[in-house]
């Protein structure tokens, strides 16, 4: 999941750089065995779905104002989709909430992963979250 600008145009100029390469493999797929020409033209094309994927993501959330989530593992991803939805950067979103870019950036890579009950919360508080749930049932 691209989770910042950076990782945007990285993801952008790699996906230029697997679709050029399959482009020169076209170019050459006579001097190939066919079962050479096809698993690589697959794994360059695997790659370049895979991006263009994310991508896609990526923009996407920039146009959503509704995220919705299927069970509480789901928040912490939840949690990055607002932050880009509402188009904040992670510097941004730390200034927010009063500690370092690199804090922000860490827990977004780890998804939130080694962050606190009280980290997501101030998380939550920082991206104005608001949560509307129409059912709260706890089974025991």
């Amino acid at each position: 999941m691209i989770q910042n600008e950076h990782q945007y145009k990285v993801t952008q100029n790699k996906l230029k750089d697997l679709e050029q390469a399959l482009v020169e493999l076209l170019a050459i797929e006579k001097t190939l065995h066919p079962r050479q020409f096809s698993s690589r033209q697959k794994g360059l094309q695997l790659k370049i779905d895979s991006l263009s994927e994310e991508i896609e993501e990526y923009n996407g959330l920039k146009q959503q104002k509704l995220i919705k989530i299927s069970s509480i593992q789901d928040l912490p991803i939840a949690l990055i989709k607002s932050r880009i939805a509402l188009g904040m950067t992670q510097k941004e979103l730390a200034e927010k909430m009063g500690v370092k870019e690199q804090q922000v950036q860490r827990d977004e890579a780890n998804q939130y992963s080694s962050a606190g009950f009280h980290r997501i919360a101030e998380v939550a508080k920082a991206l104005d979250i608001k949560i509307q749930e129409t059912n709260l049932l706890l089974k025991f």
